[in-house]
């Protein structure tokens, strides 16, 4: 499946694991799969990387940071206790750098709407000291082998230190020892236009996850072939047919592809990228090819205008990033008549003609 969720009543350490090297990471109090996202106007492929922690050494630009900082700051390393007002003002002034979807407080973040004290994450906390002042926070779960890391804070007047790189580090030097064989610091996302979060490929002894749940060393992560080169392929594809069709069309992003696996009641566009065809805005014709399915979906659709999705997402917003572009879906959508389904793009092409009452 492309997109996969799991709420867990309970999480045993061996679990944790074994979920962690299935390519599944943690997303507030629930766990996630997802093959791809929206990031940097572009569909990017989601990618699980980890660190084998065996004979692991530290590069020597981490080292170099590693004594910096243990010099110039204090820290402690333990499991997390609660979410005070330091660790809540520190999330409130580096949220807005985040990506994709934004929790609107750090207890959201990481506990959803559930007590700390229900969580079934074993969650522990590195704090980083100037003085008595906390300057930056990360917070990383610890399984029976594995240690994931989930979040990492620290206050921007401190950012010429690298204190994100810094507890990084520190989580991994606290899994070396401790014991654990394996680090997981989530995805790095590959788009067209690069790599995000690729900070995260300087670290050592790194493995990632291929299209097949096979682990492999990271030097052949360039020959892997991706969910958006075989994405991008059909819309290529598309894009050509509709222009020599002589077809309007806006192509947009739609960043909420995944609410379609939450909301069973209503048929969501389910893919994030789509072409809306024609120029009607409020009940626009959609056109969307299904990867999984390997076919195509032509249907009208309309805003999601439904109170329980709306109490659902109430306490996560999108990104500035997305209001300010025009090449995002603003709205999530739903089908209100789906046309057609078929695997062929000319039966598609002559049905929008029919539809458009075009020559």
């Amino acid at each position: 499946m492309l997109v996969e969720v799991r709420q867990l009543k309970t999480l045993s350490p061996i679990y944790l694991d074994r979920l962690l090297a299935a390519g599944w990471f943690r997303s507030s109090s629930s766990i996630s799969r997802l093959q791809y996202l929206c990031i940097d106007d572009a569909v990017g492929s989601v990618i699980n990387i980890r660190a084998k922690l065996k004979n692991y050494k530290f590069g020597r630009n981490a080292r170099k940071l590693l004594k910096q900082n243990k010099q110039k700051f204090t820290h402690t390393i333990r499991k997390i206790e609660h979410i005070d007002t330091t660790r809540e003002q520190l999330y409130q002034q580096q949220k807005e750098r985040f990506e994709i979807f934004i929790m609107d407080n750090l207890s959201v973040f990481l506990y959803d709407y559930s007590r700390d004290t229900d969580s079934v994450f074993n969650t522990h906390e590195v704090c980083i000291y100037d003085g008595d002042k906390l300057v930056a926070v990360s917070f990383f779960d610890l399984g029976s082998q594995s240690v994931a890391s989930i979040l990492g804070l620290y206050n921007a007047d401190y950012q010429k230190y690298s204190l994100g790189n810094y507890t990084l580090f520190l989580e991994i030097e606290y899994a070396i020892e401790n014991g654990f064989t394996c680090f997981y610091p989530g995805y790095v996302i590959l788009s067209e236009k690069g790599y995000v979060f690729d900070y995260k490929l300087r670290l050592e002894n790194l493995q990632f996850r291929d299209s097949h749940g096979v682990w492999k060393n990271i030097k052949y992560l360039s020959q892997e072939r991706w969910i958006h080169h075989l994405l991008q392929e059909q819309i290529d594809r598309s894009e050509q047919s509709l222009n020599t069709a002589k077809i309007t069309y806006q192509l947009l992003l739609y960043p909420y592809f995944a609410i379609a696996q939450f909301v069973s009641y209503y048929q969501c566009i389910k893919t994030p990228i789509f072409f809306q065809i024609g120029e009607e805005k409020d009940y626009p014709l959609i056109l969307e090819y299904l990867i999984s399915e390997e076919h195509y979906r032509l249907g009208y659709a309309s805003n999601l205008d439904d109170f329980f999705f709306e109490m659902m997402t109430e306490s996560v917003k999108l990104s500035d990033k997305f209001y300010a572009s025009d090449k995002y879906a603003h709205r999530p959508l739903k089908y209100d008549n789906i046309i057609l389904e078929a695997n062929q793009l000319d039966e598609i092409l002559i049905k929008i003609k029919e539809l458009c009452k075009l020559a």
